[in-house]
């Protein structure tokens, strides 16, 4: 059977608001001032790469380990306090599950922030396999994570699907060879999914769950 590729952040996890608000809170600790589209084009790399892009930027002092320790810190907070999943995953999950249907993570997240919200939600059993942005040297919108999932899980390009809320990760799964379903509730979001390479669209997983029921 065809697999099932879910993105975390923004497909799993509602979490894109708290990722911006810590971004924001980031770069004002440094009297930096968040910068349009930036935030959204930083939407898919690792955390890694994400500071380093924010050091070279915007001239941040310190070396880079400081500032991905501090970038964490919030984000590992964030997860803890404020971070749950989409309403309607539980569901979708669970009907996919009990369909048989093989299901995998793909992110490029940390595996300590997402294996605990996996585990806090009750949601880690859903997935066979987990792979994160350390598993790689080149997180999404390079097609590495979906590459590395799709080796361990055996399946071969074309055949599985990868479900992505952003561009560079409609970018990543497509240059991997995957079908791409993109999900986000704004319909200009939509768009920019379908311009990158998004094979369908939706607005959330509930609605896009006779399209992965089928797959």
């Amino acid at each position: 059977m065809p697999m099932l590729y879910f993105d975390f952040d923004g497909v799993v996890a509602d979490s894109v608001p708290a990722m911006y608000s810590i971004y924001s809170e980031f770069l004002f600790f440094y009297g930096v001032k968040p910068q349009p589209g930036e935030f959204e084009r930083l939407n898919g790399p690792s955390l890694k790469e994400i500071v380093a892009c924010l050091k070279h930027a915007h001239g941040l002092p310190g070396n880079a380990g400081e500032l991905l320790a501090r970038y964490e810190a919030l984000r590992r907070d964030a997860y803890a306090e404020r971070i749950k999943p989409f309403p309607d995953v539980p569901r979708v999950l669970d009907s996919l599950a009990a369909a048989g249907q093989t299901l995998h993570l793909v992110t490029a997240s940390e595996p300590g922030p997402v294996g605990d919200f996996l585990a806090r939600w009750r949601l880690a059993g859903y997935f066979r396999e987990v792979v994160c942005g350390n598993a790689v040297a080149r997180a999404k919108p390079a097609p590495d994570l979906y590459q590395l999932a799709m080796e361990r899980s055996g399946d071969v390009p074309a055949a599985g699907l990868a479900i992505e809320d952003s561009v560079n990760g409609v970018r990543s799964a497509a240059s991997a060879g995957l079908r791409v379903l993109g999900v986000h509730a704004q319909t200009t979001v939509r768009a920019a999914l379908n311009e990158a390479g998004a094979w369908r669209t939706a607005a959330c997983l509930g609605a896009a769950l006779p399209t992965l029921g089928a797959w």
